[in-house]
């Protein structure tokens, strides 16, 4: 086995976020939120430790990264369920706000440049059937209703169109 399964030894049910195009960390570093309330960051080659901090993470709760205040690193978005708050943390642990949304489990997120202003919005989708967009300073950007959201549904954004603003894409189980 290579070093790269060497994360799975720090974390118990973890979720995982996979960077990409030099946006998590530096260079597509693996980042995984643990019931054990901490975030780890690893480097996609070695599997080194290149940062943890403790953020009371723990199961049902949600992340995501991306850069939703335009210095051109990720951030760590994280849906707390416990607090019912979203929160965004820089790579080294610092928060840089949070937000009362009713967060609870079954709730998703996700995060992408969906206005085109080289900023990413955070997306919430919640079980009552609702899409929240958020900019970096919670600011509702927008709002809408689907057909239905449950547990187990979830949302992913991207630019599925080429016309550089993201879409929402809802993944209904």
């Amino acid at each position: 086995m290579s070093s790269i399964f060497t994360p799975q030894t720090y974390a118990q049910e973890a979720d995982l976020i996979y960077g990409f195009a030099s946006m998590v960390i530096a260079d597509e570093e693996i980042i995984i939120g643990d019931r054990g309330d901490y975030f780890w960051m690893y480097e996609n080659e070695s599997g080194d430790v290149v940062g943890k901090f403790h953020t009371g993470y723990e199961k049902w709760d949600e992340m995501t990264a991306c850069d939703v205040n335009g210095d051109g690193k990720a951030e760590i978005i994280q849906g707390d369920r416990s607090t019912d708050k979203i929160y965004i943390y820089t790579m080294d642990g610092t928060e840089l706000g949070k937000h009362d949304v009713n967060f609870e489990a079954g709730d998703d997120l996700a995060c992408g440049d969906l206005t085109g202003n080289g900023k990413a919005e955070i997306v919430h989708a919640d079980r009552n059937n609702w899409i929240h967009i958020f900019d970096e300073n919670f600011n509702m950007v927008n709002q809408f209703k689907v057909d239905d959201f449950a547990d187990g549904d979830s949302i992913a954004v991207g630019d599925l169109d080429g016309d550089g603003k993201a879409e929402i894409v809802h993944a209904d189980v």
